[in-house]
This record gives C-alpha cells, structure tokens and sequence, in this order.
C-alpha cells in the first residue's frame, strides 16, 4: 500500500508537466535575431588545444625580448621547418619519460607555432608520415585496432588537434545550432526541477546516478527583473539557492543580448526590491543563516520569503553586503552589456557563494551519505537528521521508483538528439543531390588516409571503422558534446553534463554497434536509448560508407582548405616567447 502512494505521487509530479517547447522556441527567435553565440577561433583554439593544461601560453611576448630569445626563436622556428627535425623532435618527446599532460602541452604548443606561421599544410604532411609509421609499428605487433584510440602521446594530440582546427568551420556551418539547442534543451528541462547546489544531484536527469530521490513539493516564481534592457521576467523555483537565481537570470537576459562574455554568478549580487526605496543583496549566505546541529542550509529564495512577481536586479559584487544603502541604477549597471574582466570559463563556476567553515556542515537540499556517517556517528547519532527541506523528514525513497523521471527528460529532449545526431552523422542534401562540399574537408581527406592505410594490413572495413571511430565521434564529438562552453559563449550546467555522459554513452555504443541488455546491475540510464540504438548505428556505418563514395581530395583543395585555416593567424594572439618557451 505505502510502495503504490510512493508510485502514485512520482507518475504525478512527472505528469503535471515539464514541457520545454515554449522555451526553446523563444530561444530559436532569439538566435535569428542575435545569431549563434560562437567563441572566437582564438578562444576556441585556446579551448581545445589546452583543455587541462596547468600552464596556457600567455598573449602577449614581453615588451622587451632580449637580442638572444630573438635569435633563439627564429632559429628554432627554421629548424621546426625541416620535417625530419620535427618528427625525430616528437619521437624523441614520445619515447621519454614526460608525463601525457607534459606531452599533450608540448603537441598544442607545436599545433600554435604551426599556425601562426601559416604552415597547416606542413602540419598536415608531418602528422600524416607519423601516422604512417605508427601504424605500420600496429601492423608488426597485431594492434591495428587499438590505434588512436587515447590521448597519450604528442601524435595523439596532433591528431587530435589538427581534427578540432579543421573541423570548426563545419561545426559552426552545420553542426553548431542543433548542437546548441540540445544543450539548452538539457539544461532547461533539467533546471525545471530542483538541484542540489551542494551534490548537483537534481530532480530532472537522464542520469540515473544523479538522480535526487529526497523531494518535496517547489513553487515556480516568476521575478521581474530590472536591467539596463529593460524589465524581463524570469522563471526560477522557490528552493533555488540565490546562486542558482542569479545563474538563471543571467541565462535569460544573454539569450536576449549577446556580449563577448557572459558573466559568472560570483561577479554579481542579487538584490530585491521592496517599497519604493528599500533593497536588500541576497546571498547563499548571511547573518540570516542560522546552523541547527552542525548542518547549515544555503539559503533559498523560500528563505527570504520571495513571492511570485517580485521585483529584483543585478548589480556588481559588493565587499561588503547591506553594510549600507545599495545605490543602483537598472539602466546603468550594464550587468548585461559587458564584463570588466575575461571570465573564466562558464562551466566552472557551479560552486555556492559561500565559505565553508570546519566546524559546519553545508547543504543544499540532500545531506550526502558521508556527511550522514559524520552526523550519526557524533553526539546527534540518536536525532533524526533533517532531510531534503528545512522541517521536512520525509524517509529515504526507493530510487526505482524514479525511472519515469528519466524517461520524462529523455522524451522531452529527444527531438533535440536526432537532430544533433542527423547534423553529425548525415551528408546534407541540396536538392536532393549529395554534395561533396557538404562533406567536411578533413573527413574526406582523413578517412581515405585511414582507408588506404588499412587496406595494406588488413582486408576488411573493420579496422578502418575503428580508427574513424576512435578519431571522430570518439574523440571530437564527445569532447564538444561534453564542453559546448569550447564552442559558445554560454554557461553548463552540472545537470546538463550529467545528461551529456549518458549521451556520450549511446554515441559509444552506436559507434561499437551495441544495444545494452538489461542485467541486474546495469544503470537504467545505459538503456533509455536502446529503442533508437539500431537506427543510429546504421546511420554512422552509412555516413562512413557515403564519405568513402566521394572522390579523393585533390591537392589543390587540401591547400585552398589549409590557408583557411592559416588565416586563423590574424585572429590568435600568442606570444612566440610564450609559445616556444614552455
């Protein structure tokens, strides 16, 4: 009787509703009018090449480089243009003991001097004759299959690198606007429920392990919010904590003006008006937050007693909060119209604005399971721990349950995945004529590499599959998949990249030619697309299959398509001594 009430009450709160259409469309007017929110190729060069990297070389060269540095870098620069100099170079790198992050730096400073001296096309015949090598290396020791499959040397890099230059011109031609759109889609499904400012776990999911299970009833409020592009309203949820808030105004107000860059939530107060003169900065933490045996609750908008069709703003962080009366103009705060500083990117800057002290506990919405053992192993052993919302102590649920949640979210945004997926996968029609120009440059000259190249070792398509796997959905559509902020100026989201691993899952079984069985200790989220799994797989053997029918390409075009990417050098700015100077 209990386990049917539980069943009854998650069919209702997915049934009342979690519909995105509305949205998305506003989004889609949006884009026609603003246009896609691209970063620039320096910014997506930077992205790219140095995801991960300790250091990134700075933009500008000392005012003052020493008569030595100078002669320094132009005679390396020469010998960097002698081909066996720089293949025995990376060899070398390869063979040593360099960490992969030492070598994987090495490779996109290489790839950065490359382009900035126009020399792609020299990039492209050296990578190619190291990829000959590696590969008849494979051949000699039966591991053909196993090639380009990781990250782990300076030639992986190279690849991987050369493939994210010549790729960015179709991603922003073809691939980009469904691409952003499912991201959206994810994060604004997945944002109509609560999320846990603490965990990240959230109500919404395709991710079954990210699942929030401890819930109870939320409100949407919209607020009015003032700004120097007038007064828009903003849907957020009661429980949100002042964070998550700012982070969804802050959404809404640049999908309605683009600037170069978006702010972060930590660059900005929320503040609430009341009356005709009196405001008041909210934060995840105040003077009004009070800890109850150890634990301490972020603050929430229920917190504050915000109601529906409250009036607030953004201003510039403030050092010290209410200390005094909050001067402000909405028209002149240009909160949405430019950003003092370069901001880090958007991605990483999920984390509560508040200070954590030893002797409290933080949480959101759930208390974690190691924060439990602390709880229950101390003096509060014997009390009943507060769960989910202040006063509510609500048992644990069976996260079973659940399921229809996952499904709810994969339903709502699946429109959004066969577009994506068709835009990656598929040769446009034009005019219902296949036309090679639809095809990327560097997948018609990459797949016939790996195409001949297969061909001298082995027989079958299969090893050539393979490598065009590891090489391209593998490696370049799960890298932009999981960092669309690589691609445009906008902010992920801890629930949208929990979505994002589930898709990456399905691409790699599309890819293997795998549909998951149910066994009892697989994820649910590994089985949300088995329905559509044979459809994709038949989709990307054909796309491979269509590539490998359209003509070799002709030097001429492989030149024409390298100084393209050769012009990048107007637009990137790296010092050469930062650049040859590690």
């Amino acid at each position: 009787m209990e386990m049917q009430r539980l069943m009854d009450d998650a069919r209702t709160q997915v049934v009342e509703g979690f519909f995105i259409q509305q949205e998305m469309s506003d989004i889609q007017e949006q884009l026609k009018g603003l246009g896609m929110p691209f970063v620039s190729n320096q910014d997506y060069m930077k992205s790219m090449l140095f995801y991960g990297a300790p250091v990134k070389p700075l933009a500008s060269d000392p005012e003052n480089p020493s008569e030595m540095e100078e002669r320094a870098m132009m005679e390396f620069s020469k010998l960097l243009g002698k081909k066996e100099f720089l293949k025995v170079l990376i060899q070398t790198v390869d063979n040593s003991k360099s960490s992969t992050i030492q070598k994987s730096n090495i490779a996109s400073l290489l790839t950065v001097i490359l382009v900035m001296e126009r020399k792609f096309r020299y990039f492209t015949s050296v990578l190619m004759s190291l990829m000959t090598n590696t590969i008849c290396e494979a051949a000699d020791k039966n591991r053909l299959k196993n090639l380009f499959k990781r990250t782990e040397t300076v030639e992986d890099k190279l690849l991987t690198n050369w493939i994210a230059l010549a790729m960015f011109k179709f991603v922003k031609e073809s691939v980009g606007h469904p691409l952003y759109l499912l991201y959206q889609a994810l994060k604004i499904q997945c944002e109509k429920g609560p999320v846990d400012a603490v965990t990240g776990q959230s109500f919404l999911s395709l991710s079954f392990d990210n699942l929030l299970t401890e819930s109870k009833e939320f409100t949407p409020l919209k607020l009015n919010v003032e700004s120097e592009i007038g007064t828009v309203e903003v849907t957020v949820l009661d429980v949100d904590t002042i964070t998550q808030v700012k982070e969804k105004i802050l959404d809404a107000m640049y999908r309605q003006k683009h600037t170069k860059f978006q702010r972060a939530a930590k660059e900005v107060d929320l503040v609430i008006k009341s009356g005709m003169s009196g405001a008041l900065i909210l934060r995840d933490r105040d003077t009004s937050s009070q800890p109850s045996l150890g634990w301490l609750q972020l603050n929430s908008l229920s917190h504050y007693g915000i109601n529906d069709g409250a009036t607030v703003t953004l201003v510039t962080k403030q050092e010290q909060p209410n200390a005094g009366p909050i001067a402000y103009n909405g028209a002149a705060e240009n909160i949405f119209s430019y950003s003092t500083q370069e901001s880090q990117p958007l991605a990483n800057n999920h984390e509560p604005d508040v200070e954590q002290q030893d002797d409290v506990k933080t949480y959101h919405l759930v208390q974690s399971a190691d924060q439990e053992e602390e709880a229950q192993s101390g003096a509060c052993s014997d009390l009943k721990r507060v769960l989910c919302f202040q006063g509510n102590q609500e048992r644990r649920k069976i996260r079973e349950i659940y399921l229809q949640r996952l499904v709810s979210v994969k339903n709502s945004i699946q429109d959004f995945v066969e577009e994506a997926i068709n835009a990656m996968f598929t040769i446009r029609e034009d005019e219902y004529v296949n036309t090679i120009n639809n095809v990327p440059f560097a997948l018609r000259f990459l797949f016939k590499y790996f195409d001949e190249e297969a061909s001298r070792y082995d027989n079958s398509a299969e090893v050539a599959g393979t490598w065009k796997n590891n090489s391209l959905p593998l490696r370049f559509w799960a890298t932009i998949l999981s960092h669309p902020s690589f691609i445009f100026n906008m902010r992920q989201s801890q629930t949208a990249d929990a979505c994002v691993i589930v898709l990456n899952q399905m691409l790699d079984n599309a890819c293997k030619s795998v549909v998951p069985k149910l066994k009892a200790n697989s994820s649910p989220s590994r089985l949300l697309f088995n329905k559509e799994l044979p459809h994709y797989i038949e989709l990307i053997k054909t796309y491979y299959h269509n590539i490998a029918q359209t003509p070799a390409l002709q030097e001429n075009e492989l030149k024409t398509e390298c100084a393209r990417i050769d012009a990048w050098e107007t637009e990137i700015h790296f010092g050469q001594v930062a650049v040859m100077s590690p």
